[in-house]
């Protein structure tokens, strides 16, 4: 599931916003404020949604800010994600409500949104880093600068395709080429998922301080 608290300051958790209903007694100045809304967030945040829903809980917030009463207002239509915004409500703490700076009860709609997310992407890793290094300080010992490559990998974690990006000499640039075709990976995933994919290698010549990474694809650029 993808869910976010809100959508400018927490994506990818459950979101939930409080809104006051005005024409439902008792009434306040002040509304209450959801006080564990991470944690909340946080226990939501292994439901597995598989469509984007939203459900808008009627909740009533005690004096205490205890919860007393969560009943659904507006379904879902999936009695599963229902069920699981019912029970966040219950587990719900409130800095109560205030009218004229006296704590009070108050109804409110809150509205938690479960988002259907893509399964995470895992990047590849580089797996004969250290040998390669290896080779880098014994036979280009005398090549002093970086390079950066461009690598497509298959979803075994086979090169199929290499771009130069940039170089800090042309030498540099002919020894990376050279071993270009050394690298082994791991591929990336997708979830469980092997893929295909783009990504960046950065080729560091310095004898026996050489070494050979995958970096972010816009660190090159």
């Amino acid at each position: 599931m993808c869910a976010r608290l809100d959508a400018r300051l927490l994506p990818y958790v459950a979101a939930f916003s409080v809104l006051s209903c005005s024409h439902n007694p008792p009434t306040y100045d002040v509304p209450p404020v959801l006080a564990n809304r991470e944690e909340i967030a946080d226990a939501l945040s292994d439901v597995q949604a598989g469509v984007d829903a939203v459900v808008v809980l009627m909740v009533r917030v005690e004096e205490t800010g205890e919860v007393s009463d969560v009943r659904i207002a507006v379904g879902s239509g999936d009695r599963h994600l229902d069920n699981w915004a019912v029970w966040a409500g219950g587990q719900m703490r409130f800095e109560p409500a205030q009218y004229r700076g006296r704590s009070v009860p108050a109804l409110v709609q809150i509205p938690v949104t479960f988002e259907d997310a893509p399964p995470p992407i895992h990047p590849a890793t580089l797996q004969n880093a250290d040998s390669l290094a290896a080779v880098m300080a014994s036979q280009y010992g005398d090549v002093l600068g970086t390079a950066h490559l461009r690598v497509y990998l298959n979803s075994e974690g086979l090169t199929e395709e290499v771009r130069h990006l940039r170089a800090s000499t042309v030498e540099v640039r002919e020894a990376a080429w050279a071993l270009a075709g050394r690298l082994e990976f791991t591929p990336c995933r997708e979830g469980d998922t092997p893929i295909a994919a783009w990504i960046a290698v950065l080729f560091e010549f310095g004898g026996a301080l050489s070494q050979v990474s995958i970096v972010p694809p816009e660190q090159p650029d």
